[in-house]
């Protein structure tokens, strides 16, 4: 389970790289290894071991650096095992390791710690130490991604495994921590909302959705819209809906467009009938169509006469994720297809 544009569907957009950017773990470790080496560089000039901290910093980083790069091979490879969740840009990714990016910061603020220490007793002043002590304060600012990420993914982690309940309280508590970014906290309202539409529950999966939808204008926005398009079908609100699709449209630029095809065809279907929704339907098909989408042109084809092709169109793993999914309980036209 992700938190997805279609409710009951992951987005199509997915970021290859994953959420481990090679470029940010090669620096991230690089900058560790030059703190930590710089530390024990300007440690060992005190007591008179070398003449300059410079040399060991730079060997410190480049050591970092090549520590960092087998790091980032190793997570990759783990990865494939990892729920996938919709990152800030609203593209599918492969969550990154706790450990992948919380190693180097650790070893960074224990470097820059002994930087206070050191440049106070080298210097004999504490404005030396007092700068590495504010490096150190923001270093702990920027590991809020990093635990914003790790949080996100034990919960969705949780959700697949089907302990929806400890999920959900992990989600409630994320949406409510401080140190959480923006982003991360608008995954965690998605995945409460579509919790809440699979439990059947569509105004607490109205309230969830309102939220990122209000406080995020881009992908993740539209998201949210997709989802309250959706919702507000199943309640026959079919102004609101097409309100909501409309915006889903806008800041998608096109991206959710299989989505959106989905709410509108089951909305045609609930709203002007089974023979205006086949027809359209049939007319936008495509190998990119959602489960809602799928779902509504089998109803659509059931009801006007033809269940086998309604049978064929679920065929494979639509049928089974649709089933798995919650959907035939706020469809039960569902039921006998499925």
């Amino acid at each position: 389970m992700t938190a997805s544009s279609e409710p009951f569907a992951p987005p199509a957009e997915q970021d290859p790289a994953g959420a481990a950017n090679l470029s940010s773990v090669l620096a991230a470790w690089a900058m560790a290894g030059a703190v930590v080496g710089t530390s024990v560089g300007t440690t060992m000039q005190l007591v008179g071991q070398v003449e300059g901290s410079a040399a060991v910093g730079l060997s410190g980083a480049g050591a970092g650096a090549v520590f960092g790069f087998l790091a980032w091979l190793i997570d990759r490879q783990a990865a494939a095992s990892r729920p996938s969740v919709v990152d800030g840009k609203g593209r599918l990714t492969k969550p990154a390791s706790f450990a992948l990016m919380a190693v180097p910061m650790g070893a960074a603020a224990i470097g820059l710690a002994g930087l206070v220490v050191v440049a106070s007793v080298s210097a004999g002043s504490l404005v030396y130490g007092g700068a590495f002590a504010f490096v150190l304060l923001g270093l702990g600012w920027f590991t809020r991604p990093l635990v914003t990420s790790h949080r996100v993914g034990q919960a969705v982690q949780l959700a697949e495994g089907g302990d929806t309940d400890l999920a959900r309280r992990l989600f409630l508590k994320i949406v409510d921590g401080w140190w959480i970014t923006g982003s991360g906290r608008a995954q965690a309202q998605l995945n409460l909302g579509l919790l809440a539409l699979r439990d059947g529950d569509l105004e607490m999966a109205a309230r969830w959705y309102e939220l990122p939808a209000r406080s995020h204008k881009g992908k993740v926005g539209a998201f949210a819209c997709s989802g309250l398009a959706l919702v507000r079908t199943l309640q026959g609100r079919w102004s609101e809906a097409e309100a909501f699709l409309h915006k889903a449209q806008t800041r998608g630029r096109g991206a959710l467009q299989p989505e959106v095809d989905g709410v509108r065809l089951l909305m045609v279907l609930r709203r002007d009938g089974a023979i205006e929704a086949r027809e359209m339907g049939e007319r936008l098909l495509a190998l990119n169509s959602g489960s809602v989408f799928c779902a509504a042109l089998a109803i659509s084809r059931e009801q006007t006469g033809h269940p086998d092709e309604a049978r064929d169109l679920l065929e494979g793993g639509i049928g089974a994720g649709l089933r798995a999914s919650g959907i035939v309980a706020l469809m039960p036209e569902l039921e006998e297809l499925v």
